[in-house]
């Protein structure tokens, strides 16, 4: 099993690679095209001339092809996803929409308040499909049981980690950079944990990022836009939420793991909302204070 999800896992990361590749420079002329681009001028844009976004659409549709690939590929994988679902159909379709949520918003705009409902509605989902957290263990052994909190607590970590990622997406390859050593990191739990289907969908992802990379770092020829930031973070959110899961409970998470790996996003979410409470301002307020601008103020 081990051996297998490692060669699976390599072909699934070159395949995702390659095909984001290709389609991330017909993404950022089709977006040129139709003028779908990151305008300068806003408070927290750092970028002095427009620049093509939708690099999250070759990042979704990457790493589905190279991950449906896969399970075509493998009978024992498709026999693995199939005897899981809904679990596994309504992660697939929790991805597929968290993408939609933000290609829409990058086309058309959407106001943060309903592009929080939606990120709601897609964590109620996956609660529905079994993906609740029910205990939170802490450093030192200590398991706190969530009881009635268990469903909004884990809808609120899905979310959380969701807008992180789209906070932190302030810089040239820094979502991107940030998000490989991630799944990077989703990858080997999940390769030790004996769970092919993660580890697939989490190296396709990374070569998908890794292929976007090519053309996000600086000078920055596209953005992966919400679409990109938001499917991250939602992929982020679930694995490291499935991939903590003490072994002795399926419903009882090791905090520190998802803590460590998505501490910067997490931390910089904080402290912008903190900041913008004690500001009296709205908490989806842009500003130029988040960790990124603070270092490239230094």
């Amino acid at each position: 099993m081990l051996s297998g999800a490692l060669l699976f896992g390599a072909l699934a990361f070159a395949a995702a690679a390659i095909v984001s590749l290709l389609l991330t420079p017909a993404i950022r002329n089709f977006a040129l095209r139709r003028h779908f681009v990151d305008v300068a001028g806003s408070v927290r844009k750092i970028h002095t001339h427009s620049i093509p976004r939708l690099g999250g659409v070759a990042i979704f549709l990457a790493w589905l092809l190279a991950a449906g690939t896969m399970l075509l590929m493998e009978p024992s994988l498709r026999d693995v996803f199939w005897s899981k679902r809904p679990r596994t159909v309504v992660f697939v379709l929790g991805g597929l929409a968290a993408a939609a949520l933000g290609c829409i918003d990058d086309v058309r705009g959407l106001r943060a308040r309903y592009k929080l409902l939606a990120q709601f509605g897609i964590g109620l989902a996956l609660c529905w499909a079994g993906f609740t957290v029910h205990e939170v263990q802490f450093p030192g052994g200590i398991v706190l049981g969530l009881g009635p909190f268990a469903v909004p607590c884990t809808v609120l970590w899905i979310a959380g980690v969701m807008n992180a990622m789209n906070l932190i997406d302030g810089l040239d390859g820094l979502a991107a950079g940030i998000a490989t050593i991630a799944l990077s990191t989703v990858f080997v739990f999940a390769v030790l944990a004996g769970n092919p289907l993660l580890a697939i969908f989490s190296a396709a992802l990374a070569g998908a990022v890794i292929g976007f990379l090519f053309f996000n770092f600086h000078p920055a020829s596209i953005f992966m836009g919400d679409a990109g930031s938001l499917l991250l973070g939602y992929f982020l959110s679930v694995a490291l939420l499935r991939s903590s899961l003490r072994p002795a409970s399926s419903n009882a998470m090791e905090l520190l793991v998802p803590v460590l790996v998505l501490g910067v996003p997490l931390c910089d979410l904080a402290m912008a909302v903190c900041r913008r409470v004690l500001h009296g301002r709205g908490v989806f307020s842009p500003d130029r204070e988040h960790l990124h601008h603070r270092l490239l103020a230094k």
